[in-house]
């Protein structure tokens, strides 16, 4: 898949941001959905504090969660722009949030469960919105979000753990509508013998 060809994927889908986990699940929004809500941690990433949770939404079930870095351009902490942006309320749909941010999750295999769980074009659509790593750069049209990819606040910040580079790197290989075959382990054991000349001293 080229780096400029945007995924065939695009569907309804109800993406917001909550205070927490409860709110989420509790907001009157169509199901599957995707919520995403701060995740506190006094760990800090070379002083940035990116860490978030996506949420599943999905119908008469608790939330499925998948933690992530989530970077809001001009937030140090990501915590800080959700107090922003739900002073008032306990969720918010995306529309309603005036920022640029992008995000990757924690895990490759990630991606590959979102997919399983919400559909490909519903987890495609929902990632593009929130401006998923992987996705903006499979595409490569986002001429806004794409050069924060670039930036030493989202590589300090979002991309210290070595999981969270290597679904940087390689989670479009789950960007798929199947789910790829499991490939049997080439590492087999296996036992040789020969028979040596004997040599005439």
């Amino acid at each position: 898949m080229s780096t400029a060809e945007p995924i065939p994927a695009n569907a309804p889908v109800s993406v917001i941001f909550a205070r927490d986990a409860n709110a989420a699940g509790l907001a009157p929004i169509a199901r599957p959905g995707v919520a995403v809500i701060p995740q506190f941690s006094t760990w800090n990433d070379f002083t940035y504090y990116f860490t978030a949770r996506l949420l599943v939404l999905l119908p008469q079930q608790q939330p499925i969660p998948f933690d992530m870095h989530f970077m809001v351009w001009g937030f140090g902490r990501t915590e800080d722009f959700f107090k922003q942006l739900l002073l008032h309320q306990d969720w918010a749909p995306i529309e309603h949030a005036n920022a640029t941010y992008v995000g990757i999750l924690d895990r490759v295999e990630a991606y590959g469960s979102l997919i399983e769980l919400l559909g490909f074009a519903r987890a495609i659509s929902a990632l593009r919105l929130l401006g998923d790593a992987v996705v903006l750069r499979t595409e490569g049209s986002d001429a806004v979000r794409l050069p924060l990819f670039d930036t030493d606040e989202f590589h300090l910040g979002a991309l210290r753990a070595s999981s969270n580079y290597v679904a940087f790197r390689h989670g479009r290989r789950y960007l798929r509508p199947e789910p790829q075959a499991a490939v049997a382990d080439a590492a087999t054991s296996f036992r040789m013998s020969t028979n040596l000349l004997a040599a005439d001293n």
